[in-house]
């Protein structure tokens, strides 16, 4: 079984996503963790986390990698729970990259922190409740 992904493409994105234009002080690390066997496979383990002293909430995702067998070993944390993904622990390149995306980018926790007003306002969003909504958004605006 050959993987969808090179080493070169995991390493392009990982770079891209810790250096942005938004700076949000992610680091990142491939190193081999055993050389090439029998079959030719190279293994690799790989992370992506942010500097725990320049965000409120620590986030970060390990994993392992093979040319032959792509991400395999896939865990992610937010403040030291494990976050569960549908794909498991071996995501497709594309999975991966919206696992990230998803934990470093749209959640924006490294950057700034929700305000009180944006924590009750998604607290009460996720109610569904129209009328909820309508006098949040009433008292609020």
């Amino acid at each position: 079984m050959k993987s969808n992904i090179t080493l070169q493409q995991l390493a392009e994105y990982m770079r891209n996503l810790a250096y942005d234009d938004f700076s949000r002080k992610i680091r990142w690390s491939l190193g081999v963790i055993h050389p090439k066997t029998n079959d030719g496979d190279v293994g690799f383990s790989g992370g992506i986390w942010n500097d725990p002293q320049e965000a409120t909430t620590y986030m970060s995702i390990s994993f392992c990698f093979s040319e032959t067998r792509g991400i395999y070993n896939f865990k992610s944390w937010v403040n030291k729970s494990e976050i569960r993904w549908v794909f498991g622990e071996t995501p497709t390149f594309d999975e991966f990259k919206q696992a990230s995306e998803k934990i470093f980018i749209e959640q924006e926790f490294c950057t700034k922190p929700m305000s009180p007003y944006d924590r009750t306002s998604s607290k009460v969003n996720a109610t569904g409740n129209k009328w909820a909504k309508e006098n949040f958004d009433a008292t609020h605006n």
